[in-house]
């Protein structure tokens, strides 16, 4: 079964059959039906998707991959045109799961460094961001490289090109998931070959 889903959901990046989804100020953007993007400009062109920042949006691009889990992995590759500034792959608890508003972790992908994420509650006022892991780069990323987000229990895993790896852990983090928040910042961000395997729904 989670097999099928990952590559159902790999297909859905390849072919034609798009719907409507509008950001901010109704920024069009088309996008499969499990998508929806909530800032900035998502287009699929050539075969990838293409991730952009709207100044007008005074926002991160943003879209959110509707994939409910609990543990799984996300794999996809990513490519930084010249001016993007960052690639987030992360989650945010399903309601009810935690007493906490906002985010619950992400991927934080720059060209230069990598860290895991835990978000700040935004009930308190107190809470602030904290880095459970982090790597910086021999040289800038360039072309194309491959991600992969495991999540499991409370840990989260994340691998890069098979060569940087990242490791975060938190009791908070084995909950339900409503599916997956990508976001972006500056220039251009394409991603392709986008693959979710859910291992516990």
């Amino acid at each position: 079964m989670r097999h099928l889903l990952a590559a159902v959901l790999g297909l859905l990046l390849l072919v034609p059959a798009f719907v409507q989804a509008a950001g901010k100020e109704g920024n069009p953007s088309k996008l499969p039906s499990n998508w929806y993007a909530n800032f900035g400009y998502w287009e699929l062109e050539d075969d990838s998707l293409v991730c952009r920042e709207l100044k007008e949006d005074k926002h991160p691009g943003a879209a959110r991959l509707r994939t409910p889990m609990t543990d799984g992995t996300i794999r996809c590759r990513v490519k930084f045109d010249e001016g993007a500034k960052f690639f987030h792959i992360g989650f945010d608890p399903a309601r009810g799961e935690l007493d906490k508003k906002g985010h619950l972790y992400s991927l934080v992908l720059t060209p230069q460094s990598a860290m895991i994420k835990k978000h700040r509650d935004k009930n308190q006022d107190d809470s602030k961001d904290a880095t459970l892991a982090n790597v910086r780069f021999e040289k800038p990323l360039q072309g194309w490289h491959t991600i992969e987000l495991t999540a499991s229990g409370k840990d989260v895993r994340v691998s890069i090109d098979n060569q940087y790896q990242l490791k975060g852990t938190d009791d908070s983090f084995g909950v339900k998931k409503p599916g997956a928040v990508f976001r972006v910042g500056g220039g251009d961000v394409h991603v392709d070959q986008i693959e979710v395997t859910v291992e516990k729904p």
